[in-house]
């Protein structure tokens, strides 16, 4: 079931008419379905981590200006590469939205599985 419409996403993101939301809200409503259902949140949470997370796969595939310079020429997009959900603020929205925590683990390199750490307990050695 997609708990949010073309409109709702669109009034967090600003994106030509002709752009097909439907992809990314469709993503999203996966993404929310397979990863947090389970996770005891209410609707209106799961249907604002959806919103935000379709506005994300729309910045995604149709990046958003951050600075445009007419003189000679320059325009920088907000998005970053290589970042998971924390490349654009939506993602990030989507992020602080999932109290379950399950959106932030899928920005680690090892996705579900759990991250090795190794640190020193105490001090080797002395008199």
């Amino acid at each position: 079931m997609v708990r949010v419409t073309d409109d709702q996403v669109r009034s967090i993101i600003e994106l030509d008419e002709a752009v097909n939301l439907a992809p990314y809200i469709a993503t999203a409503n996966l993404l929310v379905e397979e990863r947090l259902v389970s996770a005891g949140m209410t609707e209106a949470r799961l249907a604002q981590i959806e919103l935000w997370l379709s506005a994300h796969f729309a910045a995604i595939a149709n990046p958003q200006v951050q600075t445009e310079t007419v003189g000679p020429l320059t325009t920088t997009y907000q998005q970053k590469l290589g970042l998971g959900l924390d490349a654009t603020m939506y993602g990030q929205q989507a992020i602080v939205l999932d109290t379950s925590g399950r959106l932030g683990v899928l920005n680690t390199s090892t996705g579900d599985k759990p991250i090795a750490r190794m640190g020193v307990i105490g001090v080797l050695g002395g008199d």
